[in-house]
């Protein structure tokens, strides 16, 4: 391969047995040369090899990973794909940021200790009927805090093609023989199920599956149809990814990210801003499925 020929951040991050987050990490702070074509971020050969040749060896790598958790670094966390096009546009600007994908109910602790600096999120109170506010109050005590909305859309059943066991309402997943299986604990959907069921004031390990924790979205929707499962509670997207799974929508969310309201004038919290605010963000994520950006970029102050 020549010098010159163009590499991506994924194909750095491969040469260099790296995350893709430390090559944009590395580009920011200027340690590591890069171009942007349109609105691709690119390197050449050339370029990455005089950065392996100005380390001394490859524990460099390792140090720097561990630097992304402190506090001088802005980390912004999510596990949405509007957030990766939210964090693309910083990389633009050459804003330093790192990327960080845990829950958001991992990602708000993180801000309580300071190591994450925003977090998305798309936390149900189900006594309160309302997203992510009461959750912000009782994780990240005592530190105003702003919402500002991305979306909204809906959650709910992934079933099997044609619904074969007519999955419809939260009860019907009390019925016997269902079986499903969860999202970790932290994350929207898993917090969402867990709140209907605390209202209905039932004993969720009397669901069967319902202690079967598996990472992965898609997998679970795969499993759902190949049939292993009956339903999995989860969004439209998520049904969308396999063959053979369908979406029964039940309850609409709301996706915010959390910031500090200290942080409003920092230079990465008014650039996201101003994405929101010139409707790029909106024209980027309008093919994502079942996203509503009605109401895109407003703060509500907590």
């Amino acid at each position: 391969m020549e010098n010159t020929t163009a590499l991506t951040a994924e194909e750095v991050a491969q040469r260099l047995r790296i995350s893709k987050n430390l090559v944009y990490e590395l580009r920011n702070r200027g340690e590591l040369a890069g171009y942007t074509v349109g609105r691709k971020l690119r390197f050449t050969a050339a370029d990455v090899q005089r950065y392996v040749d100005s380390q001394h060896d490859c524990s460099v790598f390792e140090d720097t990973e561990r630097k992304t958790g402190s506090q001088s670094t802005f980390v912004i966390n999510s596990t949405e794909a509007a957030v990766d096009v939210l964090a693309n546009y910083l990389i633009q600007m050459d804003i330093e940021m790192v990327r960080s994908y845990k829950t958001g109910y991992e990602g708000l602790l993180g801000m309580y200790h300071e190591t994450v600096a925003i977090t998305s999120a798309h936390l149900w109170d189900g006594e309160a009927d309302c997203y992510n506010a009461t959750y912000v109050k009782r994780l990240i005590p005592g530190v105003s805090c702003v919402l500002i909305h991305i979306a909204s859309r809906m959650q709910g059943f992934i079933v099997p093609m044609g619904n074969p066991k007519g999955m419809r309402i939260w009860t019907d997943l009390l019925r016997p023989g269902i079986r499903m299986a969860n999202h970790l604990k932290g994350s929207g959907s898993r917090i969402l199920l867990d709140e209907q069921l605390r209202l209905l004031k039932v004993d969720p390990s009397t669901i069967a599956g319902y202690g079967d924790e598996i990472s992965s979205p898609i997998l679970l929707a795969g499993r759902v149809a190949r049939k292993q499962l009956d339903v999995v509670v989860g969004t439209e997207k998520m049904a969308q990814q396999v063959e053979g799974a369908q979406f029964i929508p039940v309850h609409r969310e709301r996706i915010d990210l959390v910031v500090r309201e200290r942080d409003l004038d920092t230079l990465p919290v008014r650039a996201l801003l101003n994405v929101m605010e010139s409707g790029l963000l909106q024209a980027d994520v309008s093919g994502f499925t079942g996203f509503d950006t009605t109401g895109t970029g407003r703060i509500t102050m907590l």
